[in-house]
């Protein structure tokens, strides 16, 4: 059965209790612990700039598909501008030579 305590009673026992769950929190990891995380962040982070670097470069491949197909449109508007430039006659639409 659980004791009921008055509440100023209760509230010592619970700030006793933080006070050393708060001690406990502030113990520094020994340097073993501390040198395993810093190799296990060092290659989580490698591994996350590989994945990076991988997605990086099929995006630019993507972008320099993209972009050499341009070019090619442009090249062949320019082309069917150029022969539109030289074909038009100026009395077929209604205008002075």
């Amino acid at each position: 059965m659980l004791a009921v305590l008055p509440p100023s009673a209760a509230m010592n026992e619970w700030k006793t209790r933080k006070a050393s769950r708060e001690t406990l929190l502030h113990e520094p990891a020994p340097r073993a612990v501390t040198d395993k995380l810093t190799e296990f962040g060092a290659e989580v982070w490698s591994l996350g700039l590989e994945l990076a670097n991988a997605r990086l470069a099929v995006e630019h491949a993507k972008l320099e598909t993209a972009r050499v197909q341009i070019e090619a449109e442009k090249a062949e508007v320019a082309e069917w501008l150029t022969i539109s430039v030289r074909n038009w006659k100026p009395q077929k639409h209604g205008l002075p030579r």
